[in-house]
Formats: structure tokens, C-alpha cells, sequence
């Protein structure tokens, strides 16, 4: 706490701009150092004074919900959801430690509140470590909402997912099974399954999204290309995708040679325009592999390097 203390008074007195502020922040230290009983009285008397400036109220709500005081409950709860990280964040630790029964319930109302979506970070946190009976419900409602939202805030969905697989309760997997839908949030989510269902964290075995599918592709024909042009052949039991373990076989076998002309299998061919040590562009023919997916039934240009 004393730590805690010293942080929260150098944040209050960097925030002072009157030498007015600065000599109330004074008398208001000196009142907490006495840690009488009066002391505490007249501390909670500034939660519900009227006009007294919002770091006193947090100073004397700190020190009385440290000390155990359910009094700074109210006090505490406004600024879990402030819009000042750092507010949110001193209140959450003070919360947790002052047990209120109350705090679980005002926490999964911040936590799901859709007007304060942007401040939720903290009640969310807060949630996870009390680990409620409203803590499952109310972060999955959450992470739901921010699923089906059209402006989403990554970062508040993205804690909810960490924090259902931190709990490890099953009524989560539908959820994150759906938020591995989105490449933002595939791989925390994956790892939250893994947690909850005690199977290892394998990518192929959670469901991707279209765009994610073809962005690997597009990874995968790079790779190819690359290693294509330094004269390696890239392993083709590496890509999981036929196409591109197919498009991989062909970049490697086009990098390889360096002849104007390839005869792929079953009789089809593909030609590349370009002189000699000129670079150019070769057209291969897919179906001379077989079957090929949707996102691959045309051929493909693929940039040669003439050696």
C-alpha cells in the first residue's frame, strides 16, 4: 500500500496548478498520516462533501478502502470507470482488496455498460481477478457485443478473451470459438480454448476467417518466390492449403530452371516472356496438379530472376 500511497500523491501533486490546491493537498496528507479514528471520520466526510475537487475524494476513497472501509464503496466505483487510465486502475486494486460483496455486481455493470465501452478495460480486469459468479456472464456478453459491433474496440474484446481463458470456465467456448473468427483475436483465443479444454494451442485446429485463409497464402507464395530465387526449393509439407502447396511446388520447380519454357504434369505448360538474364514472368497452368480451390482456379503470374 505504501508504494501504491506514493504513487497516487506524486500523480495527485503533478496535477496541481494553484498554490491553493497544493497547500489543501497538504493539510489532506497530514490528515491521512494521523490514522485516528477522527481522522478516518473526517476522510469520509470528503466522499460526500459537495465541491471538493475529484483527487481529494480519490485520496481519502484510497485510504479508507485500503483500510477496509465500505464507506468509499460509491467513490471507488465512479472512478473504476473513469476515462483516466490511471484512476482506473489505483480504484480496481482498492476494490479488490476491500471484499464489498457489491463490487462483482457494479464491476459486470461497467463491464457490459454499451456507453462506456472505451472505459470498460479495468472493470473487465477487475472481474477476472475476483472471479465472481458474475464474472462469465458478463464478460462473454461483453465480448459478444464487441463481435457484433460494427466499431469495435479491439483491445476491450481482446481482454475479455484473456480473461475468460484465465477463469477456464466452459461456458465460454462458443464465444471464443467465434472470436477466433477474427484475425485480431484468432490467437488469443486459441490459447483460451486450449486453456479451458486442456488440448494443445494448435492454429489449424480453430476456424479462420476467409481474409485470414488468404492472407497465410499470401505469405506462403512469398516464401516461395523468395527461396525460389536463391535456388532452394521450399518444403512443400509445410503449407497444410493444397493450393498452396501446389502454387509452392510450381514457384520452386519455375525458380529452379532457367529455361524460357516448363512442361508441368499432364501435359500442361507454362511459358515465361523475358530474354536471357532479364527478369520476367511465368504462367503456370494450376490444373496440371488437379483439383484446385476457389481462391485458385486461374492461373498464376509468378516474377522470375533470370540467372
Amino acid at each position: 500500500m505504501d508504494e501504491e500511497f506514493r504513487t497516487l500523491t506524486e500523480r495527485v501533486r503533478a496535477s496541481l496548478s494553484t498554490p491553493q490546491e497544493t497547500a489543501a493537498h497538504a493539510s489532506l496528507l497530514a490528515l491521512v498520516r494521523q490514522g485516528t479514528p477522527a481522522a478516518r471520520e473526517q476522510l469520509a466526510r470528503i466522499l460526500v462533501a459537495p465541491e471538493q475537487p475529484l483527487w481529494a475524494r480519490e485520496t481519502a476513497a484510497f485510504v479508507l478502502g485500503s483500510a477496509g472501509d465500505r464507506r468509499a464503496f460509491e467513490t471507488l466505483v465512479l472512478l473504476l470507470n473513469y476515462r483516466e487510465p490511471a484512476r482506473c486502475a489505483t480504484a480496481a486494486r482498492v476494490l479488490a482488496r476491500l471484499g464489498d460483496p457489491r463490487t462483482a455486481r457494479a464491476a459486470a455493470a461497467l463491464a457490459t455498460n454499451p456507453l462506456r465501452t472505451a472505459y470498460s478495460l479495468h472493470p473487465i480486469r477487475l472481474l477476472v481477478e475476483l472471479r465472481a459468479a458474475e464474472s462469465v456472464p458478463a464478460l462473454v456478453a461483453a465480448l459478444e457485443r464487441q463481435l457484433g459491433a460494427r466499431d469495435r474496440h479491439w483491445a476491450i474484446a481482446r481482454a475479455c478473451v484473456e480473461g475468460l481463458g484465465a477463469i477456464g470456465d466452459e461456458r465460454a467456448i462458443p464465444a471464443l470459438t467465434a472470436a477466433a473468427q477474427h484475425i485480431r483475436l484468432s490467437a488469443a483465443a486459441a490459447a483460451a480454448l486450449a486453456r479451458i479444454t486442456g488440448e494443445g494451442a494448435v492454429t489449424g485446429g480453430v476456424p479462420r476467417s476467409r481474409r485470414a485463409r488468404a492472407a497465410r497464402r499470401r505469405r506462403w507464395v512469398r516464401r516461395a518466390c523468395r527461396e525460389g530465387q536463391r535456388g532452394h526449393r521450399p518444403p512443400g509439407g509445410a503449407c497444410a492449403h493444397g493450393g498452396a502447396r501446389m502454387l509452392t511446388r510450381a514457384c520452386s520447380h519455375a525458380h529452379a530452371h532457367s529455361r524460357d519454357s516448363w512442361a508441368g504434369a499432364g501435359g500442361e505448360s507454362a511459358r515465361a516472356s523475358g530474354s536471357s538474364g532479364s527478369s520476367g514472368t511465368l504462367r503456370c497452368a494450376p490444373a496440371a496438379y488437379g483439383p484446385m480451390p476457389y481462391s485458385a482456379a486461374k492461373s498464376w503470374t509468378i516474377p522470375v530472376i533470370r540467372r
